[in-house]
């Protein structure tokens, strides 16, 4: 990679901020459908986008290919204050997030930044911050995020939390649900995640989910049957909150 970099003139001796950028249908066209194909040629299509918009944003950016994601290395000097090298970086990677759903539609992208780094060795770390920025973003926020783990404020304290403690979290507020038939489960899953992301609003939710308010409020009545709890409560929504974004994180130490 030092090669490389000396032929098209990345210095690596500044600091940097990682961005990992993913397809968000992952999921439906791996697991789901099966249809291995359209994915990879959706994930190549947003590699030769990365490739073809960020250099003209951000001119230190190195662009890879990095499995199922493109990973991005955004360089900038030393004297650069960290705080504008992750505006424009944010505003480089928002603007690339809304340009892959415009050309690949239906298909979108989330992205996740890591925080900023002055040294190229602590890369390993900076990748880490970025994977958790967009498994976070995307359980929280949905398609077509863009995290930046700084922002993250109390759920980066998950991160330090071990695979056995996260999972036994999630199980705990989340275990009847995840033991339901998988059709269920993910009608469920995703009817609670969206309720939660939009504050307990039920019209909101249901507006993003395209379904009746009647619809909505009946899966909820489901959802409160099966885990015993009361949505209404405050508390009992941030405890789910946070089991979401333990599987959120779980999914991504596995990736």
């Amino acid at each position: 990679m030092l090669k490389r970099a000396q032929v098209f003139g990345w210095n690596f001796t500044w600091g940097h901020i990682a961005v990992l950028l993913e397809i968000d249908q992952l999921n439906e066209y791996l697991l789901e459908r099966g249809n291995a194909d359209v994915y990879r040629m959706r994930r190549d299509q947003l590699l030769e986008l990365a490739k073809k918009e960020l250099p003209r944003r951000l001119p230190q950016a190195v662009v890879s290919d990095h499995g199922n994601r493109v990973l991005i290395i955004a360089l900038g000097p030393t004297e650069t204050a960290s705080s504008k090298l992750k505006a424009q970086v944010t505003e480089a990677v928002t603007e690339l997030v809304a340009e892959v759903a415009r050309v690949l539609t239906p298909f979108t992208a989330s992205a996740g930044l890591s925080a900023y780094r002055r040294e190229i060795t602590d890369l390993r770390c900076s990748y880490a911050e970025a994977k958790e920025a967009l498994a976070f973003g995307r359980a929280f926020k949905g398609p077509g995020s863009v995290t930046c783990f700084d922002d993250l404020g109390v759920y980066r304290l998950l991160c330090n939390q071990s695979r056995d403690e996260l999972a036994a979290f999630a199980r705990q507020y989340l275990g009847p649900l995840l033991e339901c038939s998988a059709k269920q489960k993910a009608s469920l899953l995703e009817t609670l995640r969206t309720y939660l992301r939009h504050g307990g609003n039920i019209s909101a939710a249901a507006e993003a989910m395209y379904l009746h308010r009647r619809t909505l409020q009946y899966r909820l009545r489901k959802i409160q049957a099966i885990l015993q709890v009361d949505l209404a409560d405050p508390v009992n929504r941030l405890n789910l909150c946070i089991a979401f974004m333990a599987l959120a994180l779980l999914d991504s130490k596995e990736a």
